[in-house]
């Protein structure tokens, strides 16, 4: 029963200046949204691939909702081309990017009892609050990652700084389940019913 994850979400950030106004940025670039009372930063977003973006007058930028680390190298260049079309200057030539964090989602496609998961998993590495949140939130040491998992046995995988961090960490919640008699490759049917 192999896992494989699927990358939701990749969040980068990096400078592309030294300094932005972003009164003009936002009165040239077409979709783009300031709203200084309300937030800091200018957001923009893009739709191939699709992303958005906070930028600061500081030069930095946040780039979110890009599917994969290509992607979000791909916006972040097409964004800094942008900026100098419409006449952005003293735009970095090879800024350097930053994977500040990856949501990633998996599915053990079996059903389980959360309150098993939790007794087995060790109380110190998870929290377990039903009345406030519908899954256990269990927190992965290495690599360092949380795994929130769901008593449908689907998984979502957060603080990863690469794609194989948050693979890892969903090995790490299989191979637990797996020790604890929660999960067999015989099927659902051999499962602890959920929670």
């Amino acid at each position: 029963m192999g896992s494989t994850i699927n990358v939701e979400n990749v969040v980068a950030s990096t400078k592309l200046a030294d300094e932005f106004d972003l009164y003009k940025i936002e009165a040239e670039l077409e979709g783009a949204e300031y709203k200084k009372e309300k937030f800091p930063g200018l957001v923009y977003r893009v739709k191939a691939p699709k992303a958005a973006f906070l930028i600061f007058t500081s030069g930095k930028i946040v780039c979110t909702g890009a599917k994969n680390i290509e992607d979000i190298r791909r916006v972040i260049i097409t964004l800094a081309e942008t900026l100098k079309s419409i006449g952005i200057e003293n735009i970095y030539s090879e800024p350097e990017i930053i994977v500040q964090n990856i949501v990633a989602t998996a599915d053990f496609k079996v059903d389980l009892n959360l309150n098993a998961v939790v007794l087995g998993m060790g109380m110190e590495n998870v929290e377990y609050e039903p009345e406030q949140f519908p899954g256990v939130v269990c927190r992965v040491k290495k690599p360092k990652v949380v795994v929130l998992v769901f008593s449908s046995g689907k998984l979502v995988v957060t603080g990863g700084k690469t794609v194989n961090d948050c693979e890892e960490g969903v090995q790490v919640i299989r191979k637990g389940l797996e020790n604890m008699g929660l999960l067999s490759s015989s099927g659902s049917e051999q499962q602890i019913a959920g929670a």
